[in-house]
């Protein structure tokens, strides 16, 4: 039993009170032995010794270090040789203690950059776990103030917890343009259509990790242009200089919080403005591929709007440094011309009125008028051809034709006419009557002109529709409607 204890007790000496990667060991265990009397203790337990030999038991002369393990190292028939193992309380240590406990660690390799920022790892062992207290999130590190707690965990072993802490390497604006752009970039490329392989152009991403506290989105001075140079903290290369490559800022930075601690702000920079792409479209109303651009430009370009070809210029504003330009063709079409079949409406044509007249046996004339037509009214299928323009700008149309049939209604003592609406000449109906006849008196005045309609007969062709309406595009579309008569 007491070698199984001594065992222990050097496992629990040997076990680093401080881990850094790599490891490196600490004099943070103090050991020392003592003896006790066989007659006052025979057997030895933790709750029968004296308190100062009870785990947790503080140091009669260190402060900060308390007693973790007793263990029977031998004796006599007199006395138990106890071995007593103290461990130094890390919550207890600060301000400049940290600095001279760790002054021979090599941080510098212990320290690398993790992403977007350095990255540190370590382990410290806490006596009293029952008393421990949490770390605050983005409490400095006790040594290295610009590396500050991001995340903790704890582990028990034994009768003491191992409390494992994440500190990483957060800075304000200015320290992070300065020292973390070196490390923290990617680089892709896109190319130029039709370019060959070697005519690339760079699209540099840099992402700066920052303190959230200290970030102003207003006041944080981002590079107008990439401050990626080539160089960094191990080699210089000059295939990455791309500070001299015209790169710029190719959108507004985007900031994201990562904890309550940091954020990262990413910045996008590319090769403006020769950068340009050729795309192509097919045209749904011709038919057709169309070709469009879109490429870069400096701020203050001006766009051309819509011209009377239908072509186009817009651009977007992206920021204080450049814009994005489209250009092409906005119009459907220049004109179109085809048949189709519409149901339309033809009217009636009044050829003439014939007065037909009846003598009776008592010599007296009845007059009865007949209607001849040229053409009966007619509602069905009509060829019609339809004429499509675009035009940049609205258009003033011209007054189509209509085809309106007129009626009218005559009546007098020896006829009437009820004339349904059709198209006809001027027609003059007149009925005086004179001293002769045997039954009306004299009268005159009757005579009523009934006015030609605006078409006598059928036109062979007529335009009976203008149209126009806004393209979506851009522009107009007028369309005329010409009907040929049926037969």
């Amino acid at each position: 039993m007491a070698h199984q204890k001594y065992d222990a007790a050097r496992a629990i000496r040997q076990w680093p009170s401080i881990r850094f990667s790599p490891k490196t060991d600490r004099a943070l265990v103090w050991y020392e032995r003592t003896t006790v009397p066989r007659d006052l203790f025979p057997i030895i337990k933790d709750g029968e010794l004296p308190e100062k030999y009870r785990h947790g038991a503080q140091h009669p002369r260190y402060d900060g270090y308390y007693l973790v393990d007793v263990s029977i190292t031998g004796g006599d028939d007199n006395k138990w040789n106890l071995a007593l193992i103290y461990r130094l309380d890390l919550q207890e240590v600060g301000g400049d203690d940290w600095e001279e406990l760790l002054a021979d660690a090599d941080l510098a390799t212990s320290y690398p950059y993790f992403g977007t920022s350095r990255h540190l790892d370590w382990e410290l062992v806490v006596v009293n776990p029952d008393n421990y207290v949490k770390g605050a999130y983005g409490t400095p590190h006790p040594t290295i103030a610009n590396a500050l707690l991001v995340s903790e965990t704890h582990r028990r072993e034994g009768p003491t917890m191992v409390v494992k802490r994440q500190y990483r390497e957060v800075r304000n604006m200015a320290d992070a343009n300065s020292e973390q752009k070196k490390y923290s970039y990617s680089v892709s490329y896109e190319c130029a259509k039709e370019a060959d392989a070697s005519d690339r152009y760079p699209i540099v991403t840099v992402a700066l990790e920052v303190k959230i506290s200290e970030f102003d989105p207003v006041s944080s001075v981002v590079n107008p242009t990439c401050p990626i140079d080539g160089t960094n903290a191990l080699t210089t290369n000059a295939n990455l200089d791309f500070n001299s490559q015209g790169l710029v800022l190719s959108s507004p930075p985007v900031f994201k919080p990562s904890d309550t601690v940091r954020g990262t702000l990413t910045i996008i920079y590319r090769k403006l403005p020769g950068y340009k792409a050729t795309h192509q479209r097919f045209n749904p109303h011709t038919g057709l591929i169309e070709s469009w651009t879109v490429q870069a430009v400096p701020t203050g370009t001006t766009a051309s709007g819509l011209d009377s070809n239908g072509n186009f210029s817009e651009i977007e504003e992206v920021n204080c440094l450049y814009g994005i330009e489209r250009s092409g063709i906005a119009r459907p079409f220049v004109s179109r011309d085809y048949y189709t079949t519409r149901w339309m409406t033809w009217p009636a044509v009044l050829e003439e009125i014939e007065f037909m007249d009846w003598v009776t046996k008592e010599s007296a004339v009845r007059v009865y008028p007949r209607y001849v037509w040229k053409n009966q009214p007619y509602r069905g299928p009509t060829k019609v051809r339809v004429q499509q323009n675009w035009y940049a700008a609205k258009q003033t149309l011209v007054v189509p034709t209509v085809l309106q049939p007129l009626g009218f209604h005559y009546s007098c003592p020896f006829f009437t006419i009820n004339m349904p609406p059709c198209l006809h000449p001027a027609i003059t109906c007149v009925c005086d009557t004179g001293n002769n006849d045997p039954f009306w008196g004299q009268n005159y005045g009757s005579a009523r002109t009934y006015e030609a309609t605006a078409q006598l007969v059928w036109p062979d062709s007529y335009v009976f529709s203008w149209e126009q309406e806004p393209y979506p595009g851009g522009g107009y579309i007028v369309t005329k409607l010409t009907a040929y008569k049926p037969y």
